[in-house]
């Protein structure tokens, strides 16, 4: 999917009840907000037998412009930024539709998944992963599928722009629009049913509690909330190698997604679960996004410092000091959804199937 064009940022609230916009409004303000109500938009085409999908992003919305300040300060492109939020009162559309079905709306849900409508660089199944990967609330695979609409929030600069206006204006700032759609999503957390906030893009889920305890943890330390925006997931490759004919087990691939919201590629390590501690690879991943936010110019050859193998202690053989890891750039991530990222491998005596490298996505179960 389109990672940044007509929109450039997402965030969800899944609801187990429909909500109205009134409601939606009165919690940022009501009338006094200087939102606007865009009615919705007509139906393209002259095929009367398109049929539209209840998911898209065309019926009535609320735009909510740009502060003209920022927790982070100055909040770039203020005069054109808004935040087009919608209520749609069915579930997620957790699959992509049919391009060949025009009866059903499912060839119009093709087209809103491949127009960004769910997420710039979201993809089908994004919500299924998020549930899989939700290791800090293990409650999510019994909450979230009581959800039975949501609240979307997509960032744009489109609206009232003249057509040869770029997208994307010079002075975009990533995190500065994420940290807004995350500023409503916060709010709209108070809307009745709501049952927890959904990043497409970065597949994850977070209740109320959890969110506002993540964000409160980061604002006393002065760094964005990775964890909100961007998972850390583990995918276990042993069914895919014996599928491939490999006879080797133990192998995994642990990766963020979700930082191409910033603009950065994702990480990814290929270790061998059996002698790294996870623990301390989630650490590994979260700190090389930081870096690479903060400008690390991340390159093929380099060779960065990552945790010793667990059980490492001294006089064991094993090492008891920080581990170089080989950095690789990559086009495609060994896991989907398909994108860049910065590929670690430990140089610690192993060296991963060949297969697992060549093939983009393992079984998420393993």
């Amino acid at each position: 999917m389109p990672l940044k064009g007509l929109f450039t940022q997402s965030a969800v609230v899944l609801l187990d009840r429909p909500a109205s916009l009134d409601a939606v409004a009165d919690l940022l303000g009501g009338d006094d907000a200087g939102l606007t109500r865009v009615a919705g938009d007509p139906l393209d085409g002259d095929d009367p037998g398109l049929v539209r999908h209840p998911a898209d992003a065309y019926g009535p919305r609320l735009l909510v412009p740009f502060p003209p300040t920022h927790p982070n300060g100055e909040m770039p492109s203020a005069d054109r930024g808004v935040a087009a939020v919608d209520v749609v009162n069915v579930p997620w559309p957790d699959g992509m539709g049919d391009p060949e079905d025009a009866t059903d709306g499912q060839m119009a849900l093709f087209a809103a998944w491949a127009g960004g409508q769910f997420g710039p660089g979201a993809f089908p199944d994004n919500l299924a992963s998020a549930v899989d990967q939700a290791w800090h609330w293990p409650e999510a695979a019994s909450v979230v599928p009581k959800h039975r609409a949501f609240l979307r929030i997509l960032t744009t600069y489109a609206v009232g722009s003249d057509a040869d206006e770029p997208l994307l204006p010079d002075d975009y700032s990533p995190i500065h629009e994420l940290t807004f759609a995350t500023f409503l999503a916060d709010r709209f957390l108070d809307l009745p049913g709501a049952l927890c906030y959904f990043n497409p893009t970065g597949c994850t889920v977070w209740p109320k509690e959890l969110f506002r305890e993540t964000i409160a943890f980061h604002q006393t330390h002065r760094v964005p909330p990775l964890p909100l925006w961007a998972n850390v997931r583990l995918m276990k490759a042993d069914a895919f190698l014996q599928a491939a004919g490999v006879n080797e087990s133990g192998w995994s691939v642990m990766d963020t997604v979700g930082n191409g919201q910033l603009d950065l590629p994702d990480v990814e390590l290929i270790v061998r679960t059996d002698k790294w501690d996870l623990n301390d690879a989630d650490g590994l991943l979260r700190n090389l996004s930081l870096e690479l936010l903060n400008g690390w110019p991340a390159k093929t050859g380099d060779v960065v410092p990552g945790p010793a193998p667990a059980g490492a202690v001294p006089g064991g053989g094993a090492p008891t000091e920080d581990v170089p890891w080989r950095v690789t750039m990559c086009e495609d991530g060994v896991s989907a959804p398909p994108r860049p990222t910065v590929r670690l491998i430990a140089q610690d005596g192993t060296e991963p199937p060949a297969e697992l490298l060549r093939v983009r996505h393992p079984r998420r179960d393993g």
